[in-house]
């Protein structure tokens, strides 16, 4: 029996409710915060969502993707990063559960009061987005409400 993953879904979705847009319609609020967070982002794309607005750039060769509120209020960052810069412990913990991954994508995501890894894989046929702690615990994924349980009980 074929398991569906809702959280490799989600991303489609996403992109389907979202609606790209000129930085001219962008609210000044928003605008202010970005320019301030990334004063040298070049080549901005701007995309509205239901209740957010989401710029997508390039910053050294990486993708970046930061979330404000409709007010300018940062929600979060999302990086693209080479395998090399990603931690030790995140690619164990992902060996950890799913040995012989092959890795497709890497990012880093940040908020006011979070710092995890968003990592696609390909593992038996399927492709499976996992969010993961940089102490390589899943937080999100097949698997994860249990070990992250585990690691509360330790």
């Amino acid at each position: 029996m074929k398991t569906i993953h809702l959280f490799a879904v989600l991303p489609f979705a996403f992109i389907i409710g979202c609606n790209e847009v000129e930085q001219d319609n962008t609210p000044e609020s928003v605008l202010k915060s970005f320019g301030t967070m990334f004063p040298n982002a070049k080549e901005v794309e701007w995309e509205h969502e239901e209740d957010s607005w989401e710029a997508g750039f390039m910053s050294n060769e990486h993708e970046v993707s930061v979330e404000f509120s409709e007010t300018g209020g940062w929600i979060e960052t999302e990086t693209t990063l080479h395998r090399s810069e990603v931690p030790p412990l995140v690619v164990e913990g992902i060996y950890k559960k799913y040995a012989n991954a092959e890795f497709l994508k890497f990012e880093e995501v940040r908020g006011e009061d979070f710092l995890a890894y968003e990592v696609d894989i390909r593992f038996e046929g399927e492709e499976i987005e996992i969010l993961i702690s940089g102490s390589g615990v899943l937080l999100e994924g097949e698997g994860a409400e249990k070990e992250s349980k585990e690691e509360l009980e330790s």
